[in-house]
């Protein structure tokens, strides 16, 4: 990355900038799939309720149910 900046062993480093392979984000130094990762759900920190998954960025209850207020 940046003079004094490693990228870590799941990033590349592109003229300078530490990088995500396969279009991930970097969120708080590390790669993330902002589709699917429950901490990490559509941006960086927007994180799921316990036990709710992220589908397609955004917290989804399963059978059908419906996410209130966080």
């Amino acid at each position: 990355g940046a003079c004094g900046e490693a990228c870590d062993g799941s990033q590349l480093c592109d003229r300078g900038a530490c990088t995500c392979p396969g279009g991930g984000a970097r969120c708080h130094g590390r790669c993330v799939d902002l589709d699917d990762d429950p901490a990490h759900c559509g941006g960086c920190g927007l994180a799921c309720p316990f036990g709710v998954p992220c589908v397609d960025g955004a917290c989804a209850c399963p059978d059908g149910g419906v996410l209130c207020d966080g």
